[in-house]
């Protein structure tokens, strides 16, 4: 038989385990993609102060300094990220593919002072999940609260 051979069984099983390693990559399972791109882009980034930040990517957006440089600290540091690394297109929810949201919505909310409804991006008005549409999207509701 076959599998009785265990050199064989080795080679098969070895082959097996590379496909399946494979395969995770190529569909980015959990993340491990993105994960793995994310981190080798951050090792090339100039790390920049909250203000840095503000003023390079914020500046003429219409959105408050604190607002953007408060949601870079706790969005990044929540996802165990370094903020002085962070940049307007990191999606850190795809990078974070296998975690429960649930959480990150409700400190979002108390920190914030915001309701997040998330079912869909389309029912957020979001583009994307990066940094740039969360933020915006945090930015109309607090909006929304004042004006309503």
């Amino acid at each position: 038989m076959v599998f009785e051979n265990t050199l064989f069984c080795l080679i098969f099983f070895c082959t097996i385990c590379v496909a399946v390693a494979w395969l995770f990559w190529c569909e980015d399972f959990d993340g491990i993609r993105s994960s793995w791109e994310y981190h080798s882009r951050c090792n090339e980034r100039e790390r920049l102060s909250g203000d840095e930040f503000y003023n390079r990517f914020y500046q003429d957006g219409g959105i408050r300094p604190e607002l953007v440089i408060s949601f870079r600290n706790f969005h990044a540091r929540y996802w165990e990220e370094v903020p002085e690394l962070l940049r307007p297109e990191d999606d850190l929810f795809l990078i974070n593919s296998g975690a429960d949201y649930a959480d990150w919505v409700a400190k979002v909310g108390s920190q914030f002072g915001v309701e997040i409804r998330w079912e869909s991006e389309q029912e957020c008005d979001m583009a994307d999940a990066s940094f740039d549409s969360v933020l915006r999207y945090i930015h109309r509701l607090q909006e929304q609260k004042v004006d309503g």
